[in-house]
């Protein structure tokens, strides 16, 4: 008979930990990962990434990191101190690995979503540099054709060509790309001072007797003070601009490194939390795995603990359970470097999954073309060769994507929003969308089995638990797991608040809330 089990020996058993193994813990770590799921699924289903959402989820993604911290180092403090057995060290480490496979997803979000190419940021640029020229190319147009225009009327028009330049200026400045934004922002400031110089020397130009009082009233009390701000206000800004545009622009490497996609610093804090939490997880699992039959209390029951591992009941003792495990934390333990390879395998991971999904929707496609021609040829359509796919098509609502206006309308200012939002890149020759919904597929697979194997786990071990009444129980309800459940709040405040601010942009675009 096992003397660990405590119907054999009441003074023998597990220990209860609530504060661990409670279900207020574990519900917590839970909702953070559904939390982590839910976020990016809402901010990537449009193929549309923007800086709001990579900064909030970076604060959601920051307020599961430090819990998950906050839960190892209490553990590890717990257990050179009061004492902590075999079964609820596991039980830590599994919840710490699903914090930290939620900072897979972020960087995921970031390489799939974020870092738009070169290539198609060029794209864009030109597109917009292109649209800016029509814009003035028309205002221009509104000058010379009618100069008999009151001022009332010119400054209306001016008006608004700095609101569509302003619209267009804010599409880059929604992105984190510091060269393009100076770029942009360098030569939005050059065309205003074009145009408030071209304002001044055509108000400047004889006119009839009514207008050259009006236009002598605004030479001597306004030209002076609007060319001056203006001057005093490009300098300004192109003092601040230019040290920085030199620096990222003059030498060989900097213009190199400008081609690639300048990480921000949320996403260099992360990657530094992340890999502490990591390298703290892989310390804590080695010295545990490491350390039998000697490590922390309840020793007797050490020989009876299970573990589960792909719903396979393991005993701990399992000499090759536990060398295999201390490799992988050995490997895992080293800081900057455990994060960079689990991020690497994590992508290919992912690119397989995209590919595989690729393939079977080509599949999909194929056998229902097949479907479609054979049910065409019993029904024996006169044209078998056209797919009336083809006229729903043609019914829709769309505009094919190089179809475009090439003049610009004399009453009508050109389109203020002429290109599209940055889509996700294409990764390795993958759809960027496949490849980035393949990397949270994979993310939810991971932590659905940490889960299982938590939860399988804990109800293997549950008869080896004491049942005393003066020793406290799985079930106990403690302020930790109080404080558990209220840290999920922030969290799920902040999801929320996002997904409304989306649904909010996306109406005001005239657009679904995915689509």
């Amino acid at each position: 008979m096992d003397l660990c089990l405590p119907a054999a020996n009441a003074s023998q058993g597990l220990t209860a930990n609530p504060d661990i193994s409670g279900i207020g813990v574990r519900t917590a770590v839970y909702t953070q990962a559904a939390l982590s799921l839910v976020h990016p699924l809402a901010a990537g289903f449009d193929g549309q990434i923007k800086d709001y959402e990579l900064k909030s989820l970076f604060t959601v993604y920051l307020g599961i990191l430090l819990p998950g911290c906050a839960l190892l180092l209490s553990s590890i403090i717990q257990a050179k101190t009061f004492g902590l057995s075999v079964y609820h060290g596991i039980i830590v480490l599994n919840l710490s690995w699903i914090n930290n496979a939620s900072a897979l997803t972020f960087f995921t979000f970031v390489l799939g979503g974020g870092m738009i190419s070169w290539k198609q940021e060029e794209e864009r640029w030109f597109k917009r540099k292109a649209r800016r020229g029509e814009v003035l190319a028309w205002w221009y147009q509104e000058w010379q054709m009618e100069p008999e225009k009151t001022l009332v009327m010119q400054l209306n028009t001016l008006a608004k060509v700095e609101t569509i330049l302003e619209k267009i200026n804010q599409e880059v400045t929604e992105f984190r790309w510091p060269y393009h934004q100076r770029r942009l922002k360098l030569e939005i400031m050059e065309a205003s001072l074009w145009r408030v110089k071209t304002q001044i020397a055509i108000m400047g130009t004889s006119q009839d007797a009514g207008d050259n009082e009006e236009r002598a009233y605004i030479l001597g009390n306004i030209q002076k003070d609007m060319k001056k701000h203006q001057d005093e206000l490009l300098s300004k800004k192109l003092a601040e601009l230019m040290p920085s545009w030199n620096q990222s622009y003059n030498s060989p490497v900097r213009r190199w490194l400008s081609k690639s996609a300048p990480i921000p610093k949320s996403v260099w804090l992360m990657a530094t939390l992340a890999s502490a939490h990591l390298t703290l997880l892989s310390g804590f699992g080695w010295w545990l795995w490491n350390a039998f039959p000697d490590f922390g209390i309840d020793q007797d029951c050490i020989p009876s603990t299970r573990f589960i591992f792909f719903f396979k009941s393991i005993p701990v003792t399992s000499s090759t359970l536990r060398s295999r495990t201390i490799s992988i934390y050995k490997f895992s333990s080293l800081p900057a470097f455990n994060i960079l390879v689990w991020i690497i395998a994590f992508v290919i991971i992912s690119y397989l999954m995209g590919v595989f999904w690729k393939y079977l929707a080509k599949a999909a496609r194929a056998t229902k073309k097949w479907m479609r021609n054979k049910e065409s040829v019993v029904a024996q359509d006169p044209d078998p060769g056209h797919d009336k796919d083809d006229i729903e098509l043609g019914t829709l609502p769309f505009h094919s994507p190089n179809h475009s206006s090439s003049t610009v309308s004399h009453n009508t200012p050109p389109n203020a929003d002429p290109t599209p939002a940055p889509q996700i890149r294409r990764v390795f020759g993958l759809n960027g969308r496949a490849f980035f919904f393949a990397a949270v597929t994979t993310t939810s697979i991971f932590q659905a089995l940490i889960i299982a194997f938590t939860e399988l786990t804990i109800r293997d071990n549950r008869p080896l638990l004491k049942n005393s009444v003066q020793d406290p129980r799985e079930g106990d309800w403690t302020f930790r797991q109080t404080l558990a459940i209220t840290l999920t709040i922030i969290p799920s405040l902040q999801v929320g608040e996002f997904l409304h601010q989306k649904y909010r942009r996306r109406k005001a675009a005239g657009k679904t809330f995915f689509w």
